[in-house]
């Protein structure tokens, strides 16, 4: 009896599969990363009058004159708020492909802007999940035209989050590691922020060793998130990515909130991959296989699936 081949036709297409489940807790908790950072990155500029990145690396291009600096910086403040608020409602697509620009050029800006040294490259490195969240989200919440949420979709945005959150773990690691020996901003602010939770001073070689230790400790959790799928340590990088992100406010208070709520992409981003992997992924229990001899009757074999059935 010839056996029937199947035609390009019944093969199904893996953009057409059924929607994983769980796959709207998955969009809404990206929703509200990129909304808090949008709103991080807003506060920086209207309420603590910092300098917008992007407008620096963009004034000298474009010859801005220095009162229009200011300007161009409190317009795009704005934006990045309005791309909050309806990122929040509704994604639209070409707002989040322009925030994804907005984000890199950012990134960007002080390395080319300024003397691109170790220091600079990895601070800019550790926010990386800042753009790799928005296409994360672009990619499961379309719109327009309303794309499906299928399973390769999903799988490609969990890809995208654990690279940018590894890479980030990995930046901010050795970071830490390298300003614990040599100094720097960072160990000030960690230094600060030790004092604001232990409440008692400590000695610059017990905060350089803090600083160190903490850096080795996100270096191993970058890895454990891109070598295997354990939830554990999803759980981990979750909190060591929100320590990292508090740290400013623990640092300097009411001027270091907003610097927090933009890096809050840190820890959410393995957060939502935990969230995809509760509700849309079953793992399998462990099955033994038993070894192939002749000298073993099967009927006496210590596994059951190995034990011919009974008629």
């Amino acid at each position: 009896m010839a056996t029937q081949t199947p035609s390009t036709t019944d093969v199904q297409n893996p953009f057409e599969s059924p929607r994983p489940r769980g796959v709207r807790t998955f969009q809404g908790a990206l929703r509200v990363i990129v909304a808090l950072q949008c709103f991080g990155l807003a506060a920086s500029r209207l309420h603590l009058r910092n300098e917008d990145a992007f407008v620096q690396l963009l004034a000298p291009l474009a010859q801005l004159p220095a009162d229009q600096v200011g300007t161009l910086s409190d317009f795009l403040a704005y934006g990045v708020l309005l791309c909050g608020v309806v990122t929040l409602l509704r994604p639209v697509n070409f707002i989040l492909l322009a925030l994804t620009g907005y984000l890199s050029a950012s990134l960007l800006a002080p390395v080319l802007t300024g003397e691109a040294t170790t220091s600079t490259v990895l601070a800019q490195a550790s926010q990386l999940t800042r753009p790799a969240a928005v296409l994360a989200l672009l990619l499961v919440d379309f719109w327009p035209p309303r794309i499906k949420a299928s399973l390769v979709m999903c799988l490609a945005s969990t890809a995208l989050l654990k690279l940018g959150a590894a890479i980030s773990l990995i930046a901010w690691g050795y970071l830490a590691i390298e300003e614990s020996r040599q100094g720097g901003e960072l160990l000030r602010v960690f230094h600060e922020a030790l004092l604001q939770i232990t409440q008692r001073k400590l000695s610059d070689a017990q905060t350089s060793q803090s600083l160190g230790i903490c850096g080795g400790v996100a270096i191993g959790l970058a890895l454990s998130i891109m070598s295997g799928r354990s939830k554990g340590m999803l759980i981990a990088s979750v909190l060591a990515g929100g320590l990292i992100a508090m740290i400013p406010t623990f640092a300097d208070g009411k001027t270091g909130y907003a610097q927090t709520l933009a890096q809050l992409s840190l820890p959410g981003s393995p957060l939502a991959i935990l969230i995809f992997m509760i509700n849309c992924v079953r793992e399998q229990p462990l099955k033994y296989l038993p070894e192939q001899r002749k000298t073993v009757s099967v009927e006496s074999s210590p596994f059951p699936s190995a034990r011919a059935p009974k008629k």
